[in-house]
């Protein structure tokens, strides 16, 4: 038939890509897949002698998952996976194969991907599945999710992305923003990534399309989420003191409760005696037992938008408005 496509391999897939972004009409083409898309990963060490650690149990059966909501999702239009049938479940079984020295992670999508293709009349679907293969399979993702741990910690990136593979990731990012039905599937196979090398010991590593990946010891540096800093500022303006625990010793520090008059926010502010006189604390208590303002300055630290430390300045009084 003139009109049948079959996608054997990732060229073919990219070039389908392609021509669906330039605006090409597929709709009165009859896809097919043969031999693709298939997720092949090596892990070696030397817990692997046959056998495959407790430890990645769990990244292997949340990509079961994962797997399973494509499918329900571009096939039904939802996520519900309790209400596949036993047939699709068998059909959807990530199969794993184990040999002496090494885990070979490997699913064969081909027929998978051709149950959902057989329900789908639109380009945008196919245009949808076809990219979902290429971020779960191609070596090309991988290393460009590598670059990205990689400068999200400050490291020198060992990817050296092709000018050819450069423009592949251009074309995922386009569709993603063109088809959002793929970014969940975008950030589940990144989170699957990043899920497996983090359970590498440092001397496992991973291998794809024969060669070595990613050593564990290195995984350990690049893997795990970078922690946020909490960020100095400083915040002055009109405070309402909800109250104030007063030292119960000599040299004690003040708490106070403080609400920000302009934007609501609440939070606790420490005050050292040493900078407090004794107009500063007789403004304290009676701004703690009466309704009125007071003109606070105050080093904080802010961390995820919330105050998580912060100490007083100062203290006056609002000056009265003339008129």
């Amino acid at each position: 038939m003139d009109n049948a496509l079959v996608i054997s391999n990732e060229e073919q897939a990219w070039r389908l890509l392609e021509d669906q972004l330039a605006g090409k009409d597929l709709d009165a083409i009859n896809f097919s897949f043969e031999s693709w898309p298939v997720i092949a990963i090596r892990v070696k060490g030397e817990d692997f002698n046959g056998t495959i650690p407790t430890r990645f149990f769990e990244p292997i059966l949340e990509f079961q998952s994962e797997i399973q909501r494509v499918y329900t999702r571009l096939k039904y239009g939802h996520e519900n996976i309790r209400k596949l049938t036993r047939a699709e479940r068998e059909a959807l079984e990530l199969v794993v194969q184990v040999r002496q020295g090494s885990a070979d992670w490997q699913i064969k999508l081909t027929e998978v991907f051709q149950n959902i293709v057989n329900n789908m009349t639109s380009t945008e679907k196919i245009a949808v599945i076809v990219t979902i293969g290429l971020v779960y399979t191609t070596t090309t993702m991988w290393s460009d999710w590598l670059e990205f741990k990689e400068k999200e910690h400050g490291k020198t990136t060992t990817v050296k992305l092709s000018e050819q593979e450069t423009k592949r990731v251009k074309l995922i990012t386009e569709t993603r923003n063109k088809y959002p039905d793929v970014n969940s599937s975008y950030d589940a196979m990144a989170h699957f990534r990043s899920d497996i090398t983090r359970k590498l010991k440092p001397d496992d590593e991973i291998e794809l399309s024969g060669k070595t990946f990613i050593e564990g010891d290195y995984a350990a540096e690049i893997i795990a989420t970078p922690q946020k800093v909490a960020q100095a500022i400083r915040i002055d303006g009109e405070f309402y003191i909800d109250g104030v625990k007063f030292p119960k010793e000599y040299g004690g520090k003040y708490r106070l409760s403080v609400e920000n008059v302009k934007n609501g926010s609440k939070f606790f502010v420490d005050a050292s005696p040493d900078q407090l006189n004794e107009s500063d604390v007789k403004l304290l208590r009676e701004a703690s037992f009466a309704v009125q303002h007071v003109l606070l300055q105050i080093n904080a630290n802010e961390l995820h938008g919330k105050i998580t430390k912060a100490n007083l300045v100062s203290i006056k009084k609002v000056p009265k408005k003339e008129g």
